[in-house]
């Protein structure tokens, strides 16, 4: 799915599909896993899965350094 960034438009693929746990709205929330960490961010859904981009193909795909706490 196509999506609109200041960089331009990009296509994500590889998005991890889920049991719904979004609402209306909640697109480009972060998602964490058990240990706070950053997995992704939600992409959309309907009434049955949530999709999430995985952070690392935003990462990539935007061109970015990140800066990890150690």
């Amino acid at each position: 799915k196509p999506v609109n960034t200041p960089a331009g438009r990009i296509v994500f693929s590889d998005l991890i599909q889920i049991e719904r746990c979004s609402d209306f709205g909640d697109s480009g929330a972060p998602v964490i896993d058990q240990n706070n960490r950053l997995i992704g961010i939600i992409e959309g859904g309907d009434n049955y899965y949530t999709y999430i981009i995985p952070i690392q193909n935003i990462i990539n795909r935007i061109k970015i350094t990140p800066i990890l706490n150690q």
